[in-house]
């Protein structure tokens, strides 16, 4: 809110490098939560080092990762405290209602909820938990699933497209931004971006796409680098994205933000 340049640009430098801190920690705590995540319906993670601040972002990441309702908790002074992120289909919150007996409170609604319970009953609350969510789980496991708004030829996207898209904004759970589908999108080259945790490959995803005019487009996969070698050069792709704009020094661009993609039908 200053006016004063000098102190924005320093408060403006304090503000990024506590976000990358947080980034950093965020990324750290999702792989230590991840290596004890194991084949059950639902992911259940607790240690005393993890930070409370992000819990609930590396329970989100691990949905991201599993697909499957994940629990992290963090352990302090006697008191445990778990944060819930869960996945269509299965109402965390109702699941945490049938354990109250196992918590001193809780909060929340269908797909993120909160709680607090003590270190010694962590156990008995991960049992019944994960039972809630194995009589609840579909045959075949929770399977990820993406609702599309329309489908169309890159070649048809346009400035006015994205016009007509900021219509319906603002977005939110009650008006999700929409999904599009192109199929049959020819890539150029796929390429891993962004900066990773010390020792690991860059996470994000980007890729270079022709379409049926022979146009070039970019669409990046925020945590998606891991898939790079699943769109070589050369093959065809059937991608559901949003649309989005990219401004860098100056210049705006059109952006396709991957939500999946997979090898495009013969």
């Amino acid at each position: 809110m200053t006016a004063d340049p000098i102190w924005a640009e320093e408060i403006a430098a304090t503000l990024n490098h506590r976000n990358e801190q947080r980034q950093h920690l965020t990324a750290e705590t999702a792989k230590s939560a991840a290596e004890t995540a194991k084949d059950a319906p639902l992911v259940f993670s607790a240690a005393p080092d993890y930070n409370p601040g992000v819990i609930g972002l590396v329970a989100a990441r691990l949905v991201e990762k599993f697909y499957r309702p994940s629990v992290v908790v963090t352990l302090s002074e006697g008191e445990a405290r778990g944060s819930c992120r869960s996945v269509p289909g299965f109402d965390i919150t109702a699941a945490l209602d049938a354990c109250r007996d196992l918590l001193s409170r809780h909060g929340g609604h269908a797909a993120a909820a909160g709680f607090t319970t003590t270190p010694e009953k962590l156990d008995a609350l991960r049992e019944r938990l994960q039972a809630i969510a194995e009589a609840h789980q579909p045959e075949g496991g929770w399977q990820r699933m993406i609702r599309a708004d329309a489908e169309l030829e890159l070649s048809g996207l346009s400035w006015k497209t994205l016009e007509q898209l900021r219509r319906l904004e603002p977005h939110g759970a009650g008006n999700p931004r929409p999904v599009l589908v192109a199929r049959a999108a020819k890539v150029l080259g796929a390429a891993r971006m962004g900066r990773g945790a010390e020792g690991e490959a860059p996470p994000h995803l980007k890729l270079r796409l022709h379409d049926q005019r022979d146009a070039a487009w970019e669409a990046v996969g925020w945590r998606m680098g891991e898939r790079a070698g699943e769109a070589p050069a050369g093959t065809a792709i059937d991608l559901a994205f949003q649309l989005e704009v990219n401004e860098w020094n100056g210049e705006k661009r059109m952006q396709l933000v991957l939500q999946d993609f997979r090898a495009a039908a013969s």
